[in-house]
């Protein structure tokens, strides 16, 4: 049966629904799973955003397949703040940074570990922006990167490449231990370099979370549907610029 148009929209049926069950919490789940089956109906369209358990599941809409760490990576803001990151898990995060290639092996990066609880982690805390500030002191630990000046102390685009790299690879690795990766350059980084001690040849890039994701019911409001909107790119189209097959 092919699916058709309704005469209600998703809001309307959310909030009519809505009414019968009586919250606006109710209403968002409402709203979220009509959103999700409007999805399922619409034909070639694999786009999923939805929980398996408590987490959320954002598989993207590609035109050819992913392997599964990059399918499953997404940023999430909405942390387990009881979970605990492994000694060893750590340490196979920073061994991928390290083994980053760049060019001519400069290795223009260095990671600070902030596990949630340390004195080092209060003082990246206090370094984070905004709206950061609130959300990822929950995450298992955070991982400061600094990136190598040139020698008149100007940034270095390639440095910035190499230590993104670095980053990418970081991601990946805790992708495979189930942790989840967000990357924030909403960061005050003066703060952070001076409470940590970071030398005055690096400059403070970004600070990476990285964690147990859990269900997105910790925020409200355009928070929580930040946190489960589906994951969106541009086309192929528009960023090949040349040769696409």
């Amino acid at each position: 049966m092919k699916a058709t148009g309704s005469m209600f929209g998703t809001k309307q049926l959310a909030r009519f629904v809505g009414c019968v069950l009586g919250t606006p919490r109710n209403q968002m789940w409402m709203a979220y799973l009509l959103r999700f089956l409007q999805q399922l109906a619409k034909p070639g369209n694999n786009n999923r955003s939805f929980l398996v358990g408590n987490q959320m599941n954002k598989k993207p809409e590609t035109s050819a397949p992913l392997t599964d760490l990059l399918e499953k990576r997404w940023s999430p803001r909405a942390y387990d703040a009881n979970h605990l990151i492994a000694d060893q898990d750590m340490l196979s995060i920073l061994e991928a940074g390290r083994w980053a290639p760049s060019a001519n092996n400069g290795q223009p990066w260095r990671f600070s570990v902030a596990v949630r609880g340390t004195d080092v982690h209060s003082k990246v805390v206090a370094g984070l922006g905004g709206f950061n500030q609130a959300w990822a002191p929950a995450a298992s630990a955070m991982i400061v990167i600094s990136i190598k000046k040139n020698e008149d102390g100007t940034n270095s685009v390639k440095n910035f490449y190499d230590a993104g790299l670095a980053v990418s690879l970081m991601t990946v690795q805790a992708q495979s231990f189930d942790l989840y990766s967000h990357q924030m350059a909403g960061i005050v980084p003066e703060v952070i370099q001076e409470s940590l001690g970071i030398p005055s040849d690096f400059e403070v890039a970004v600070v990476v979370a990285i964690g147990k994701v859990t269900s997105p019911d910790v925020f409200e409001g355009a928070a929580y549907e930040r946190e489960i909107a589906p994951r969106t790119r541009l086309p192929l189209e528009e960023i090949v610029l040349h040769g696409k097959p």
